[in-house]
């Protein structure tokens, strides 16, 4: 499917879904961008259900908004030069452990949950100079990559464990706030099996500040 230059896509409570042999190409222009957006005569957060990637959509100068999650991964994503804003939860929602994703120059922002969900580590896809408010990290499959975390906010919403020798270095004004699980055993980040993990003007702090997280534990 190939969407041209200035085109507007309306969707009601539906969504565009790009199956697993499929491909989406979207081609707008910086004066001319593509949108993906609600059919609502008031639009809403939520109106519908975004862009369901299973195969590959490769997306240029084009916004998507109001949707429940602007795009749910399963597959490919290459976009720039796009704006993925006022949708329901994600921006961009990682979906699957083994999806991949190539983003730059692109903004997020006024997505409720928070502007992308990811595994923690797909983190070394970012790019710098994204326009972002907040990343949710899903540490659950943990971190075997080398590679750079950029200065961004996080969120880490579980335990969080780098392995298998990866070395991680964090970027200046990163931000990480770890949410505090309202358990007995705090999150963590947990660093072993010979992993690094080197850090400079960083920050890392219990989501509530009403509670404690786990700290960084050295396996």
């Amino acid at each position: 499917m190939e969407v041209e230059e200035g085109a507007t896509l309306y969707f009601k409570d539906s969504a565009l879904y790009i199956e697993e042999s499929g491909e989406l190409l979207v081609r707008g222009t910086s004066d001319r961008p593509v949108l993906f957006t609600s059919a609502y005569e008031d639009p809403w957060k939520g109106d519908w259900d975004g862009i369901i990637v299973e195969g590959r959509a490769d997306i240029s100068d084009a916004i998507i908004e109001y949707a429940v999650d602007g795009i749910t991964l399963r597959g490919e994503l290459y976009m720039e030069y796009s704006e993925v804003r006022r949708n329901l939860y994600y921006g961009l929602l990682m979906d699957d452990y083994n999806s991949i994703f190539d983003i730059q120059r692109s903004s997020f922002y006024e997505n409720l949950s928070g502007d992308m969900y990811l595994f923690s580590d797909a983190l070394t896809l970012l790019p710098p100079g994204l326009e972002l408010s907040l990343i949710v990290v899903d540490g659950e499959d943990g971190v075997m990559h080398s590679g750079e975390w950029q200065g961004y906010d996080y969120l880490l919403i579980n335990d969080l464990e780098v392995y298998n020798g990866a070395s991680i270095s964090i970027k200046p004004q990163a931000h990480f706030y770890i949410s505090t699980g309202f358990s007995i055993s705090p999150y963590q980040i947990i660093i072993r099996d010979g992993a690094s993990i080197s850090a400079r003007d960083v920050t890392f702090e219990a989501h509530d500040k009403n509670y404690y997280w786990g700290g960084i534990v050295f396996d």
